[in-house]
């Protein structure tokens, strides 16, 4: 006696014969929300350190404001392309500045 297949709607048949729709972790990890986690903190803290270095280097406002945006623009599409590799690089640099010791 074979047994017989259950029955299924066309949809979980349809579903059941494409390839693969299911995302392997590789493409789950790597995927656009890690871009635009990325991107989001990136803008975030870029817009913190310029608003900081803007303070430092100019006394008009204008200037303090066009250097955050600056900076939170490039970390933002450093981060979301880049992702832990341009953090990791970023936090190098800050932290050999706040030490002392240049780039």
């Amino acid at each position: 006696m074979v047994a017989k297949e259950p029955a299924r709607s066309d949809t979980a048949r349809s579903t059941a014969n494409s390839p693969n729709l299911m995302k392997t972790k590789d493409e789950y990890i790597g995927g656009a929300h890690d871009y635009w986690a990325h991107f989001w903190c990136g803008l975030i803290i870029g817009g913190i350190v310029g608003l900081g270095m803007g303070w430092q280097f100019f006394d008009a406002g204008w200037a303090i404001v066009a250097t955050a945006v600056v900076a939170s623009l490039v970390l933002a599409y450093s981060c979301g392309c880049w992702g832990d590799l341009a953090w990791y690089r970023f936090i190098q640099i800050i932290g050999s500045w706040i030490g002392g010791g240049g780039w």
